[in-house]
């Protein structure tokens, strides 16, 4: 029998912003994410988990996500 196995990798850091609010700080966050002054690798690693499912057969279904 086959079976499909997320694997899910948990990677956290705690980053200092400033702004005017709650929602603006993490607006902030997010910015400086996507433009690529946080870096979250190996050392920023918090767990793992694992996700089985019986293969498919037929059609592939939405196992993917």
């Amino acid at each position: 029998m086959k079976y499909r196995v997320k694997i899910t990798e948990t990677l956290s850091k705690w980053v200092t912003v400033e702004a005017d609010c709650p929602l603006d700080a993490r607006d902030t966050a997010e910015e400086e994410w996507r433009n690529g002054s946080h870096y979250l690798g190996a050392d920023n690693f918090q767990g793992v988990s694992f996700l089985v499912k019986k293969e498919p057969t037929g059609e592939r279904d939405s196992l993917d996500g």
